[in-house]
């Protein structure tokens, strides 16, 4: 049974997420709306390889539908532009809310997790508007 082996049971729900959220219509989505479903997980969820590699698929997968849709990109470009401050502010509230594990992660690793706010703010960019469209 999959509920009885934590490890399979974990598998299994990283491994459907990407097509549960894309399939929900997380693509589709606000800027905004984006942003709070990207910092609904808790960061040591987000941070994993398994999170990362998520973000990774998602963003791909986000790149492929702007080229589809490429007015809905451009307007994805704008309101990531005009939302930026609040986008931030979302940012460190999380940071905030999270402390612990920020402060945890820094002890373990100060040069890569000097700066929680900008590597954030780096896969929120990455995830809504990838770089490698244009």
């Amino acid at each position: 049974m999959l509920e009885s082996d934590n490890k399979k049971f974990t598998d299994f729900a990283f491994d459907s997420h990407v097509k549960a959220y894309e399939d929900a219509g997380v693509l589709g989505l606000s800027v905004m709306d984006k942003v709070q479903v990207l910092l609904t997980p808790k960061p040591e969820d987000l941070f994993s390889d398994r999170g990362l590699a998520q973000a990774a698929a998602i963003a791909k997968d986000q790149a492929w539908y702007y080229l589809k849709n490429p007015l809905f990109a451009g307007s994805q470009l704008s309101e990531l532009d005009n939302k930026w401050g609040e986008i931030q502010g979302l940012v460190r509230k999380y940071i905030r809310e999270n402390q612990k594990f920020f402060n945890e992660v820094r002890k373990q690793n100060p040069q890569h997790w000097s700066n929680p706010e900008a590597k954030i703010m780096g896969l929120i960019r990455d995830m809504i508007y990838p770089s490698f469209i244009f």
